[in-house]
């Protein structure tokens, strides 16, 4: 359909990581940062790649410190899909 996500054009995002001819186009390494929680720390912010692609790290913060979490993540959330 229209809202599925293709790699290549060919195959739905869930199901190409399986997919040797699709292996250039898909990782199935993260990338994974070590912090311990603190106290002051304000929110944690898990997301893919899909908006990771349209924003930095300072813009996700921006974002969140601005309009807080829940209008935040709903900006960030149209940013990605744009």
């Amino acid at each position: 359909g229209e809202g599925t996500l293709r790699v290549n054009g060919v195959l739905a995002m869930t199901r190409a990581f399986g997919n040797f001819t699709l292996k250039p186009f898909v990782t199935a390494i993260p990338e994974v940062k070590f912090r311990k929680i603190r106290k002051d720390d304000m929110y944690l912010c898990l997301a893919s790649d899909g908006l990771w692609e349209t924003v930095t790290n300072e813009d996700v913060s921006a974002y969140l410190l601005h309009y807080g979490t829940h209008v935040g993540t709903e900006r960030l959330v149209d940013l990605a899909l744009r």
